[in-house]
């Protein structure tokens, strides 16, 4: 366990120290992706981590796309690299301005500390759904432009056993996670969702369907695969697809209602 900590934060820092080198063997090896979204959501969910290591775990997963990416993502060790060359250039006389600006940062940073004591209390709260999708047979077959779609509900009044992701209704949706660029099955995945908004008392479920480029659902699960509460599994989920079937009449009515 301790080797599998340790090499993940390890891994971490190479993918944000050198992304350029890791995406080139990292993106088109899918069963190095695969182990790497499960040993990261593994470590993710130990909670042996500290604040520090919370955040370079984070930064990694949304550099590796493990995570869906925050709309101020940016990778600070490159920035960091690129600001040093900068300053190697600066020529003397410049220098006065610099320690200047130098004051001024810091400044900023003391007003930023509360605005990043809270992100980081967010981030502490965040937990993960991580597992594999497989499909039925060799003949679900992934072609480019579709997605897929992992979707965790609350299940606890749901009436129906399927129903595709178009047509779930919004506010059973508790979190849910696209992926696209996938060639082939197994394709891992890793599902972030507020620990917060978990209920003990109510009952969630997660399943996958998978839309092709015309935004048609393509492959879907069976069914709801109970997950988080009454010992149910809260990670490491194995999902199975099948080819999907128009649905019925009676499904979309049902759910037109629910709208």
């Amino acid at each position: 366990l301790s080797l599998l900590l340790e090499n993940v934060l390890f891994l971490g820092d190479i993918a944000l120290f050198f992304p350029d080198v890791f995406h080139r063997f990292y993106d088109q090896d899918q069963q190095r992706r695969i182990l790497t979204s499960w040993s990261y959501s593994f470590a993710i969910e130990t909670e042996f981590y500290d604040e520090k290591s919370l955040e370079i775990l984070s930064l990694m997963a949304q550099e590796l796309n493990l995570i869906e990416k925050s709309p101020s993502f940016h990778n600070p060790y490159v920035f960091k690299q690129k600001d040093q060359q900068k300053k190697q250039f600066v020529s003397i006389e410049n220098q006065p301005d610099q320690v200047q600006k130098k004051k001024s940062k810091e400044k900023i940073k003391k007003k930023r500390e509360s605005t990043s004591l809270q992100r980081r209390s967010t981030l502490m709260s965040r937990h993960t759904i991580c597992g594999v999708i497989e499909s039925l047979n060799d003949n679900c077959v992934l072609d480019p432009g579709d997605v897929v779609i992992v979707t965790l509900c609350d299940i606890t009044l749901w009436d129906w056993q399927r129903i595709d992701f178009p047509h779930i209704p919004q506010r059973f949706i508790v979190s849910n996670v696209k992926l696209d660029n996938c060639d082939y099955f197994p394709i891992p995945f890793t599902l972030y969702y507020n620990a917060e908004e978990i209920d003990k008392n109510l009952c969630y479920g997660i399943r996958c369907d998978i839309l092709d480029k015309d935004e048609q659902v393509k492959y879907s699960s069976e069914r709801f695969i109970d997950v988080l509460t009454d010992k149910y599994p809260k990670t490491n989920i194995n999902i199975t697809v099948i080819p999907s079937d128009v649905p019925s009449t009676t499904t979309n009515d049902k759910t037109d209602d629910d709208d």
